[in-house]
C-alpha cells in the first residue's frame, strides 16, 4: 500500500467525468464468462441430464458456448445445433454442391469409412476429410459452407470437426444424409 501512496499523484487525476464504456464492459463480462468452470458454465446452459455426453465432450461444449457469449443468460440456447437436427426447409444457401456431394459421398459410405466411437477424434476426422478432399481433387475449404449447412443449418460456430466429434459419427452421418436427400430433392 505505500508504493501505492507514493505512485498517487493528484496531477494524474482526470478532471472530466467518467465514461461508462459497453464495448469494454461487454469485453469485461465475456472474460469473466470465459474464465469460469465448465461445471458452472455448463450448469447455466441447461443441459438436460447432459444428454449423455462425456466429460470431455462437455468441457469442449461449455468453452465453445463461452466463445460467443457476453452474459450468461446467453449460455442457455447458444448450442442447441448440437442436439437438434437442423431446420433444411425453406430456403438453402447452397454452393460447391458437386464438390460436397463428392467428399461427403465418400465420408459416409460404411464400406470406406471405418469410423465407430473409438475412432471418432478429431485427429481422425480431419485426416479422413482431408484424405478424401485430396483423393477426389476437392479443396476442403470448398465443401465446408455446405458442411455447416448439413450439420449446424448454417450457424456461425465453432470448428466443424469439434462438432462431429461432440455429436459422434451416427448424428454426422444422419446429417450429412439429410443434406444430401434435400440435395437429390431439389434436383
Amino acid at each position: 500500500t505505500n508504493e501505492m501512496i507514493d505512485l498517487f499523484s493528484l496531477d494524474r487525476v482526470n478532471q472530466a467525468g467518467a465514461k461508462f464504456d459497453m464495448v469494454k464492459l461487454n469485453s469485461f463480462n465475456s472474460h469473466y464468462l470465459r474464465s469460469r468452470s465448465s461445471e458452472w458454465i455448463i450448469d447455466k446452459m441447461n443441459i438436460p441430464d447432459n444428454h449423455g455426453l462425456s466429460k470431455e465432450k462437455l468441457n469442449m461444449l461449455a468453452k465453445i458456448a463461452t466463445e460467443r457469449a457476453t452474459f450468461a443468460r446467453e449460455l442457455s440456447g447458444s448450442v442447441d445445433y448440437i442436439f437438434n437436427e437442423p431446420d433444411l426447409s425453406g430456403e438453402l444457401s447452397m454452393k460447391n454442391v458437386e464438390d460436397f456431394i463428392k467428399v461427403m459421398g465418400v465420408f459416409i459410405d460404411d464400406e470406406l469409412s471405418d469410423f465407430n466411437e473409438k475412432e471418432w477424434t478429431i485427429e481422425h476426422i480431419k485426416m479422413e476429410l482431408e484424405s478424401i478432399s485430396t483423393n477426389v481433387d476437392t479443396n476442403i475449404g470448398k465443401i465446408m459452407p455446405m458442411l455447416r449447412l448439413a450439420l449446424t443449418g448454417g450457424k456461425p460456430g465453432p470448428q466443424l470437426v469439434d462438432v462431429m466429434y461432440i455429436i459422434g459419427p451416427e448424428k454426422t452421418k444422419n446429417r450429412i444424409n439429410a443434406l444430401l436427400s434435400k440435395i437429390k430433392e431439389l434436383a
